[in-house]
């Protein structure tokens, strides 16, 4: 045997040995895209980061509580050096020592701040829209990475049915080359005709191998896309749930409420309150809050601080003793110049505003395009699917006149494979059109911006 064909006979072998024990629906697939994909996951972890920004930035609103304490040594000690006129007539020289050379303190101070420029409100804000936009692009990823398991999932269906298309040819060859062995032992064909049937049947055996060895490759392609996971034991794509009923009729229309209009009022584009624009539209309010933040820090500070000491010396410093005292105060701090960073930053964030802008605007021009494609694609797979009906009857109806001709003498058996084949090819055309067309139809779906649920 042929060294390729003996290794494309063991993985089908393989292959077969791991059938599954139940079939995978797009249905169920999009439910494990949901629960286990790696990107998914991540993106649900961004929320969560959200979350907890914005539970950062509530902080600003709670005083800020810190424990201190220290000790130092001085080399001198403090002195009090004084001389007063009084009494006369040499009057009084003071020169003596304050407390000793070290100093110990201990305490706790609460520091609040009273007035930011509304920089905390602004901040939060900010945080929220971001949480917001996180969501947002969570949902629109779904959405999109929904569209790519359909197409993924369809091209697996596809393949599928390429190798369901070479399992027949292989059973007409294997039946034409059964009948002229028979002809061939009855001495009414040569055995040429019985030999070109036989290595056409080979043929065709590794074509399905190949066929097969495609079909299974994209198997492992949807199951890793899924999350590498392997939920009901499938190994092959044998018993895949296929989908070969006709599309719902299409339905060209976007909500008029959510649409893009016309001067005529009728919908004209895709959805623009959609998860992919949202989050567009809360990433340019984030830069907003963000800028009036900044816009806030150019304004005066103001601080609240209480606190409790226990100190030695403490306020006496002729004293040398460990005295309790508490502190009271109010801090101002006002900015003057930073060396226009302040400035810098929300130039940054007006330039960040009008990229989510034109990306926005892009995403909108993709959306139109991918709507009018999916149209014209379903517009030529329906034509498709009209002839390859027509070709399919056609064919029909020549296999079997052929078949008797074949039987009388008549016609060739190559004919009769032919026709045979040129059936099962129409076939698998026909199953083409309609699964190319429920794809044209979910792309439409998901350019004008619904959510796509199978």
């Amino acid at each position: 045997m042929h060294p390729l064909r003996a290794f494309l006979a063991t993985f089908a072998f393989c292959a077969a040995s791991a059938a599954p024990s139940a079939a995978l629906s797009l249905h169920e697939a999009q439910e494990i895209l949901f629960r286990d994909n790696a990107d998914l996951a991540v993106l649900r972890l961004e929320v969560e980061r959200a979350e907890a920004q914005a539970q950062e930035s509530k902080a600003a609103w709670f005083p800020s509580v810190d424990a201190i304490g220290s000790y130092s040594y001085t080399t001198e000690t403090p002195r009090l050096k004084l001389d007063l006129p009084l009494p006369p007539p040499g009057g009084t020289h003071l020169d003596r020592a304050l407390g000793d050379h070290d100093k110990v303190e201990l305490g706790v101070d609460a520091t609040y701040p009273l007035f930011t420029g509304f920089a905390r409100g602004y901040n939060l804000d900010a945080k929220r829209a971001g949480i917001r936009a996180r969501e947002a692009q969570w949902d629109g990823a779904r959405n999109q990475m929904s569209l790519r398991l359909a197409a993924m999932y369809y091209a697996w269906q596809l393949a599928a049915a390429q190798a369901s298309y070479q399992e027949k040819v292989v059973g007409y060859s294997k039946d034409l080359q059964k009948q002229l062995q028979d002809f061939v032992r009855a001495g009414t064909a040569v055995r040429s005709r019985a030999l070109g049937a036989e290595a056409r049947s080979k043929a065709s055996e590794v074509e399905l191998l190949s066929a097969q060895n495609t079909r299974d490759s994209l198997a492992m392609e949807v199951l890793d896309f899924l999350g590498g996971k392997d939920p009901a034991g499938l190994g092959s794509p044998a018993d895949l749930a296929m989908d070969t009923a006709a599309p719902s009729p299409p339905a060209w229309d976007v909500p008029e409420s959510a649409a893009g209009m016309g001067d005529a009022g009728g919908p004209i584009g895709p959805r623009m309150d959609r998860p992919e624009a949202k989050a567009l539209d809360l990433g340019v309010e984030q830069a907003r809050y963000g800028a009036k933040a900044l816009s806030g820090q150019r304004l005066p500070q103001v601080y609240g601080l209480a606190g409790v000491r226990y100190a030695n010396p403490g306020l006496d410093l002729a004293g040398d003793e460990f005295m309790p005292y508490g502190l009271l105060g109010v801090q101002l701090k006002w900015n003057l110049f930073d060396g226009a960073r302040n400035s810098a930053q929300r130039r940054q964030l007006d330039v960040q505003s009008r990229v989510l802008g034109e990306q926005k605007r892009k995403l909108e021009h993709e959306w139109r395009k991918g709507m009018a494609t999916a149209r014209l694609q379903y517009a030529r797979w329906a034509a498709q699917f009209a002839a390859a009906q027509a070709s399919r009857d056609a064919a029909q109806a020549a296999a079997a006149d052929l078949k008797r001709q074949f039987e009388v003498g008549v016609a060739t058996g190559l004919e009769w494979l032919e026709a045979r084949n040129n059936q099962a090819r129409a076939e698998m055309m026909m199953e083409q059109a309609r699964t190319m067309q429920r794809l044209a139809l979910l792309q439409w779906d998901y350019a004008a911006g619904r959510e796509l649920r199978y």
